[in-house]
């Protein structure tokens, strides 16, 4: 699970234990960036579980 962290001024992005730096000017694009790639993934995984299923 990723998620985007406000504390005071500063932004953070942390994923797998990670936290990367952001700033609030960049705050935005990465929020979109983030609940897209999560769209994505989550669309190749119902995809391939599809498929697994109908194969069988």
């Amino acid at each position: 699970m990723s998620l985007v962290r406000a504390d005071n001024v500063n932004l953070y992005y942390e994923v797998v234990g990670e936290k990367v730096h952001i700033d609030a000017v960049d705050a935005g694009a990465v929020s979109a960036t983030v609940n897209t790639m999560q769209q994505v993934v989550g669309s190749i995984g119902t995809a391939l579980l599809n498929a697994l299923a109908t194969t069988r």
